[in-house]
């Protein structure tokens, strides 16, 4: 977003080219402004808590060694796989 802006192009158009939301674009670019390099830095990490991707995994670990079968799946014609 910042080399793009350093291009010469507006928030406005880095948010469409990026299909970014514009108050994101804005605020990066502003944090760009305020803080150099070190402002780009994120905080904290994006994503699910880590209790949540743990039980995401421990679930995960419990059903991939199963057959789609065991799951009662019928493909297309009717017929268990």
């Amino acid at each position: 977003m910042v080399l793009l802006n350093q291009e010469g192009l507006s928030a406005v158009k880095i948010a469409k080219k990026l299909r970014r939301n514009l108050h994101t674009v804005r605020d990066w670019l502003k944090q760009y402004i305020k803080d150099g390099l070190s402002g780009l830095k994120r905080s904290s990490s994006e994503g699910a808590p880590r209790e949540k991707r743990d039980k995401c995994i421990e679930i995960m670990e419990k059903i991939l060694p199963k057959s789609p079968q065991e799951f009662g799946y019928i493909d297309k014609c009717g017929a268990f796989l």
